[in-house]
């Protein structure tokens, strides 16, 4: 030949990788001829096919324009003049358009390993379009591939780190819980008042728990009532113990304003008013007849009750008596006979279907007179906007303050009773209502929505069913988010009544303590952590969460402090429980935020008091 070696660039198109002759048209021996390095034109590729076919080393072309190499024999022989790189390069080429054949009848594209193998070698062989777009695609799934192989392997360690986490701190914390739990059970081995407030401390320190919290609260209140002769304990008594001034009379009732700076009360005779540090403002005649219910304005500067005369009587908190007048009573429901409205007006109901609203000496403002039944119970909203009347014809009216008149107009008539409606109280939002009749407890919107009704029973997250019996009155908490409710055995009867209480955190929760869950008098604390209950002589403060106890039972509540006397209630701060002992009130301080350093102080300096 005239150019041996480009004659021979050609012949080695048609030599597959293994040495065997292989079919090529002209496109492709070009495309071979790149690979190889060699440009050459399609005039003398031809030319050279043509030499080839006549020397009879090539056949001439088929069906598909297709030539190739008479024998095998003659393939090996080219194949012999093939580099080492060549060689590599042609089994390249082989090897993907045998795997682009496979992938046109299966859809399977290279594998990683595939990928490994050409090694970007097809960057020096001229691939057509076709395998180019094989080997790009194959390139991108094995990338996809990869990012999600990277992905489980970062998602599935970051679980394995959590879970490890999550077993580490539930170890810890399960050992924090038995070291607490074991302090707070070793206290009663002291009798010493600081060696209980220590341990309760170094419980607190190890768990933040209700058994801690019980410690600290039953060696706190401990120290400040025996202080003994130790200067700093006789301090700490006289910031935290607020002795009250007894009185004359057994008190029958007590409360704190809400302004929180009195606790007021009456006994059979009188009513008082206490400052908030235990010493009597004033104590005045309450009047011929005993007393069922007191109020204090908002402002704390007024104060209201009804006798079993049905006579109304208002005095300012010197025990100057405003104004008096007769009102309907309601012999079910003795909570809701009036309101303060603020602090210079009031509601109340009215001798016959209707209600009054009056100033602070008494002057009738405004007559509520929809209802065609007994008005049992009312209600002012906390904003000021609306009244509601409960009535005996089964309706709650809902009266909104117009401003441009100065009046309160009929908002709306709430019709989700089927019964008297014996008691109606607004929630802290002001657009709900929590009423009571006849074996139901319903809140329902002021838009006569309801929203939730509890029917004969009540069945909460973690109890068993309780039978409502006949609701006569039910209470919003402070917060909205718990209710108290007060029913009896007997029908439109106060007889022998009972209290339960309801709360929400995540579910509806019925209040107990222990297997208790009708009390004789129960309150809630108005910082949703606590209720105070009595149960016979049992009087306690428990925990408002749900906790587990041990592995095998759920304890809705734990007793956190038990107290003497009767009738609990919570000062507005929610740092002190108070109860009613005889003729003078008990206090009791609970604010854990203020105890838990004080203790935790007292444990870092133990050892002054060996």
């Amino acid at each position: 030949m005239e150019d041996p070696e480009t004659a021979m660039t050609i012949l080695k198109a048609f030599v597959s990788g293994k040495g065997t002759k292989r079919p090529a048209d002209e496109l492709e021996v070009m495309d071979n001829l790149r690979s190889f390095g060699k440009i050459i034109s399609p005039e003398t590729i031809r030319e050279l096919i043509s030499s080839f076919i006549r020397l009879r080393i090539l056949r001439d072309k088929d069906v598909n324009d297709r030539y190739e190499l008479r024998h095998d024999s003659l393939a090996g022989k080219v194949y012999e003049k093939f580099t080492t790189n060549e060689k590599d390069l042609l089994e390249v080429r082989q090897f993907i358009e045998n795997c682009y054949q496979s992938f046109l009848k299966r859809k399977i594209l290279l594998s990683n390993d595939d990928l490994t193998y050409i090694s970007n070698k097809d960057s020096f062989l001229n691939l057509n379009t076709d395998l180019k777009e094989f080997l790009e695609d194959s390139r991108k799934h094995q990338k996809a591939k990869s990012r999600t192989v990277r992905r489980l392997i970062i998602v599935s360690a970051i679980a394995f780190i959590l879970l490890l986490s999550t077993l580490v701190f539930y170890i810890v914390r399960k050992t924090k819980i038995t070291e607490s739990v074991s302090l707070k059970e070793s206290i009663s081995q002291y009798t010493r008042p600081i060696d209980q407030l220590c341990l309760a401390g170094a419980s607190w320190k190890s768990f933040k728990g209700e058994e801690a919290k019980e410690a600290l609260l039953k060696s706190f209140n401990n120290i400040i009532r025996n202080p003994g002769n130790d200067e700093s304990f006789i301090n700490l008594s006289k910031e935290y113990l607020t002795v009250f001034k007894p009185v004359s009379s057994p008190i029958e009732f007590a409360n704190c304003s809400k302004d929180n700076r009195f606790i007021f009360g009456y006994s059979s005779d009188s009513v008082f008013i206490w400052n908030k540090n235990g010493s009597l403002l004033s104590g005045f005649s309450q009047g011929s007849s005993p007393l069922i219910t007191l109020l204090m304005s908002d402002d704390g500067e007024n104060i209201g009750a009804v006798n079993t005369d049905s006579l109304l009587t208002v005095w300012d908190i010197n025990g100057n008596i405003r104004f008096t007048r007769k009102t309907g009573i309601n012999p079910v429901n003795r909570n809701q006979i009036f309101r303060f409205c603020g602090n210079n007006t009031l509601i109340v109901i009215s001798d016959g279907n209707s209600a009054d609203l009056v100033d602070i000496n008494g002057n009738v403002i405004q007559s509520f007179e929809h209802h065609t039944g007994k008005v049992n119970a009312v209600d002012y909203s906390d904003d000021g906007k609306f009244i509601a009347t409960a009535s005996s014809d089964k309706t709650i009216n809902v009266w909104y303050l117009n401003s441009d008149l100065k009046r309160f107009d009929l908002y709306n008539v709430i019709t989700t009773h089927s019964d008297s409606i014996w008691s109606v109280d607004f929630a802290g939002n002001n657009r709900y209502l929590l009423s009571t009749s006849d074996r139901r407890v319903v809140v329902t919107s002021i838009n006569n929505k309801e929203a939730i009704s509890l029917i004969d029973n009540f069945q909460g997250a973690y109890s068993d069913d309780i039978s409502l019996g006949y609701p006569f009155y039910a209470e919003f908490d402070v917060s909205g988010t718990g209710i108290v409710v007060r029913s009896s055995e007997l029908k439109n009867k106060r007889d022998e009544d009972n209290w339960i209480a309801i709360y929400v955190d995540i579910n509806y929760n019925l209040a107990q303590a222990g297997v208790i869950n009708r009390f004789d008098y129960i309150r809630f604390s108005p910082d949703k952590k606590y209720l105070a209950y009595v149960y016979g002589d049992d009087v306690s403060l428990i925990s408002r969460m749900i906790f587990k106890h041990t592995d095998y039972s759920l304890f809705n509540n734990y007793r956190l402090l038990q107290m003497s006397g009767q009738k609990p209630f919570f000062s507005s701060d929610g740092k002190y429980i108070y109860t009613i002992c005889g003729r003078h009130i008990e206090s009791w301080f609970i604010d854990i935020e203020t105890i838990s350093p004080i203790a935790l102080d007292y444990y870092k300096n133990w050892y002054k008091y060996f």
